[in-house]
């Protein structure tokens, strides 16, 4: 009878110690969870007020800051017109691109690790024109060091 008390005794504190590994394992996780969702919401807050900076410095034709969030590698495609770094920034800085007013009809952020994607539904106004054009825009942004840099920028039709 002695033996089995001992014996009861120590599976009970064996099931007792694992059930607290468990509880705190549980609350570790939910305390790293909330941390990471924080973060990414964060980011998603940080990725979308990038993406508005830049079309108004598209519109107000602010070079030096589009430089500086185009990545040196970044792939600018529009229907049929597909340009670097170089050629995105000569067709702002010389008017072949010109918006009036740019309007945000739907927004879809993704983000995994260091890349986001960020599709949008936009309506574009251009300077000279009545009627607008509503596009489908794709924009992956790259996080290196703290900054986050353009790699994508993608204009497709409706």
């Amino acid at each position: 009878m002695g033996l089995y008390t001992q014996q009861n005794g120590k599976v009970s504190l064996f099931f007792g110690t694992l059930c607290i590994i468990l509880l705190l394992s549980f609350c570790y996780s939910l305390g790293n969870a909330k941390i990471r969702q924080e973060t990414v919401s964060d980011q998603r807050d940080e990725i979308l007020s990038l993406s508005e900076k830049k079309w108004k410095w598209m519109m107000d034709r602010q070079i030096d800051s589009l430089h500086v969030l185009f990545d040196e590698n970044i792939v600018s495609r529009q229907p049929e017109i597909r340009m670097d770094k170089a050629g995105q920034l000569d067709a702002i800085k010389n008017g072949n691109i010109r918006y009036k007013h740019i309007n945000i009809l739907e927004t879809d952020i993704q983000i995994v690790d260091n890349i986001s994607t960020l599709l949008t539904k936009v309506e574009f106004n251009f300077l000279g024109r009545k009627e607008s054009e509503i596009k489908y825009v794709t924009e992956v942004y790259k996080k290196s060091s703290n900054d986050w840099k353009l790699i994508l920028f993608q204009i497709s039709p409706v």
